[in-house]
Formats: C-alpha cells, structure tokens, sequence
C-alpha cells in the first residue's frame, strides 16, 4: 500500500510514500493558467527529475512523460454512458466512483493493476493498492495524479 498526499492545495503539489511511511516521490506542480497544469516529478532521494504531467490546452486531458517520453494520455470520454475514464498508450480503464475517489485502474480485458481510495482529510490523501506486481507503479501515481487534476477542474 502506498500514500499519495497532497501538500499544498493551490500548487497541485504530492508526496508519494510506501507502507512504511519513506518518501518515494515527490511532485511540484503550478497553478494552471493559460498553459494548463504541469507536475514535474521527483525521485525523493536523488530529487531528480522522472518524470512530468501536462495538460492539454483547454482540455480535460493529461500527458504523462518518463525519461522526456510520451508514454500516456488519461482523459475522460465524453460521449459515453455514465462516467468513463481511459488512460490512451498502455489501455487502461479507470472504472468506480470517481467523484469520491473510490476506483479501480484495470487494462482492457478487465485485469485489475491498481485500487484508489481517498481517505478523509482536508487536502486530497489517497492510498492505492498496486494489485498488478508487474506493474510499474510510478505510472500508476501519474495516473492518479492526472485523474485527480482532472476530477478537481471538473467540480
């Protein structure tokens, strides 16, 4: 299990911990603007630049990079029933309650990669669970980074 934190509300800035509370990752993000929301993300240890999201100019859609490549887009799809959320370039599906942060992020054919739920706090807190041991789970973070930018624009 691994703690995604928020740290200050304007900035859009996180702390990533593992289980034991030891600082993995950290991000630094802007306020938006005419540019759109940014994160950089950093090794914690090494605080080294892994990776960054991007929005799209005026659009409900997040680029994520790693070593300055395209690896994936988490956007909402607009004309479907009920809310549905996919992440384009590894064919991810976000499915659950998003609003409240209750979610599953799961390839295609339904194998289950991460759970997501928030936990009560002031700032945004959330605890995921990668369930995918292949996985990477710095990718699953940005996702869940990226659905979180993209949740808040929208309420």
């Amino acid at each position: 299990t691994f703690l995604i934190q928020q740290t200050t509300m304007l900035k859009n800035n996180f702390e990533i911990s593992d289980e034991f509370g030891q600082l993995l990752l950290k991000t630094e993000g802007n306020v938006g603007g005419l540019v759109g929301l940014r994160n950089k993300v950093y090794d914690a240890t090494t605080n080294q630049e892994i990776a960054f999201i991007k929005q799209r100019f005026g659009q409900y859609k997040f680029d994520i990079f790693q070593n300055e490549k395209l690896v994936a887009t988490v956007k909402k799809i607009w004309l479907s029933l009920g809310k549905r959320y996919i992440v384009d370039g590894i064919n991810w599906e976000v499915k659950g309650q998003l609003v409240k942060h209750q979610y599953t992020i799961a390839e295609k054919n339904g194998t289950i990669i991460a759970e997501c739920k928030k936990s009560f706090s002031f700032k945004d807190k959330f605890e995921v669970s990668i369930i995918k041991d292949s996985q990477d789970p710095i990718l699953v973070f940005l996702v869940i980074i990226a659905l979180d930018s993209i949740i808040n624009q929208m309420s």
